[in-house]
């Protein structure tokens, strides 16, 4: 859905440019029907519509408003219905607004040890690449506007009502972030471009070289961890994972050996519909941990993801976990400033039972 979302944002920053109004119009509430959150971006554009097409893109925009209404009700149902485990620990501080630009560019790409240099040039870029726009603005409204409104708008609404700084949403905004370092550091010329290419294509090629060459620190952090199981697995063992994100990376490789996810601790899990459940295999979902013993299982592999989109929420239920059954074995597979993962083996008797 992000990327869908980043393309409808993107057509809908065109059609303001192209002035085509009847198209940002359709636009926006496919922006809506793609992810709720869009709503940031779909003010962001209506915004800067209504201020260069006036009663033009008003009326195309109510268009667009009359095809989303049917589905209103059911967003709404959506936005205050979902518990705690889906949003970001929201912080009232500037590093929580800023945190979208290193994470929607280059930042987990790398290699652990270039995380801090990374995230100081993707900052130096940004304001380069401002720096470099200086008497462009106006060209490159659109870019700007997408970049920061948005993060701004969902930190505003995580200031005043729920936390609903959701990083993932601001994948738009990063893509339009690429726009401002494009535009603005074409500006330069001559030993400043040729200085911001040295700095910037060792980042680009470690971040390319590193996402297929070191699963560990990358999406796939299967190799130590498979034929541990395997090796191990006892009658009465399942696996068990904390988020929806962890039991997508690992369950593809263990298909064989019973599954379960903690109901509402996960980013993502406790959001989506049963049809959508069954479709993907997660048929135990809303299984009580307790309840695992009482079909049969006395042990339980548990997948622990830790890094810095992990909610307050999921660590509280990691450590009530821990704390309620007994730990047979734990295995740190990855540990870095950034994020933590470790297999935990555990008695599904609590331990005031045991």
């Amino acid at each position: 859905m992000y990327s869908l979302l980043t393309m409808l944002v993107l057509m809908g920053a065109r059609a303001i440019v192209d002035r085509n109004w009847l198209r940002l119009g359709l636009v926006a509430p496919l922006i809506l029907f793609t992810q709720n959150t869009g709503f940031v971006y779909v003010l962001t554009l209506s915004a800067w519509g209504l201020i260069a097409g006036r009663m033009a893109a008003f009326r195309k925009l109510l268009l667009g408003a009359a095809f989303y209404s049917a589905w209103l009700p059911t967003a709404i149902h959506q936005a205050t219905t979902l518990s705690n485990g889906f949003w970001l620990s929201f912080r009232p501080d500037v590093g929580a607004l800023l945190y979208f630009i290193p994470f929607t560019t280059a930042f987990y790409r790398l290699p652990p040890e270039l995380y801090i240099h990374a995230t100081i040039l993707v900052f130096v870029l940004t304001g380069l690449g401002l720096f470099g726009l200086m008497g462009k603005l106006k060209k490159f409204a659109p870019m700007l506007a997408l970049t920061f409104a948005p993060p701004a708008i969902l930190y505003f609404v995580s200031f005043i009502w729920h936390p609903v700084l959701l990083d993932r949403a601001l994948l738009p905004s990063g893509a339009a972030l690429l726009g401002i370092w494009g535009g603005g550091l074409s500006q330069f010329t001559g030993w400043g471009r040729k200085a911001l290419a040295a700095a910037a294509l060792p980042f680009a090629v470690a971040a390319v070289i590193t996402y297929y060459t070191d699963p560990t620190h990358q999406r796939t952090r299967v190799d130590p961890i498979k034929p541990m199981i395997i090796e191990q697995w006892e009658a009465g063992d399942t696996l068990y994972f904390i988020t929806l994100d962890s039991w997508a990376v690992y369950h593809y490789y263990l298909p064989d050996k019973p599954q379960f996810i903690l109901p509402e601790a996960g980013d993502l899990s406790q959001s989506l519909s049963e049809p959508t459940k069954d479709a993907m295999g997660i048929t135990d979902q809303e299984l009580s941990f307790s309840g695992l013993a009482s079909r049969g299982y006395s042990r339980a592999w548990l997948f622990i993801v830790v890094g810095p989109v992990t909610s307050d929420y999921e660590i509280e239920q990691i450590a009530h976990i821990r704390a309620t059954y007994p730990t047979l074995k734990e295995w740190c597979i990855s540990q870095t400033d950034i994020a933590s993962i470790q297999l935990v083996l555990i008695g599904t008797t609590p331990r005031t039972e045991s």
